[in-house]
């Protein structure tokens, strides 16, 4: 209808060549049946973090993207940010086995500051190493 071809104008040349290729259809088309999670293996993290920003952006919809790592996740985040996405970072947990008598609650605080933020809807998607 008319949302979807004032999505479509709105769409950068790079998004329209993207979202004619087979490969991205059937992306699309998975995430509209409610198939996943899926994964992205064998691209390098540009071209993934352009993929989750044009399926975000063409089905209004967010996503949370798993990285191998802190490092990667914080970049790919960065890259999101750059597209026009909001994303929000999310880092992983620590598990510490030992009696602590200084720990630090910063992660404790990045971590419930990205969900709050998520599940409030200001930002989508958290962007978190494993």
């Amino acid at each position: 209808g008319y949302e979807q071809v004032q999505r479509l104008k709105n769409m950068s040349c790079f998004s329209s060549l993207l979202s004619a290729s087979p490969e991205y259809k059937a992306l699309k088309r998975n995430i509209e049946k409610g198939l996943f999670p899926f994964g992205a293996l064998g691209l390098p993290p540009a071209p993934k973090s352009f993929i989750v920003h044009s399926l975000c952006d063409e089905l209004s919809h967010g996503a949370v993207v798993i990285t191998p790592d802190e490092a990667t996740a914080e970049r790919f985040c960065r890259d999101l940010l750059t597209l026009g996405t909001t994303a929000q970072f999310f880092p992983a947990r620590d598990f510490n086995f030992q009696a602590s008598e200084s720990s630090s609650k910063e992660y404790e605080q990045k971590r419930i500051g990205a969900l709050s933020k998520f599940l409030s809807g200001e930002c989508t998607p958290p962007c978190g190493g494993r």
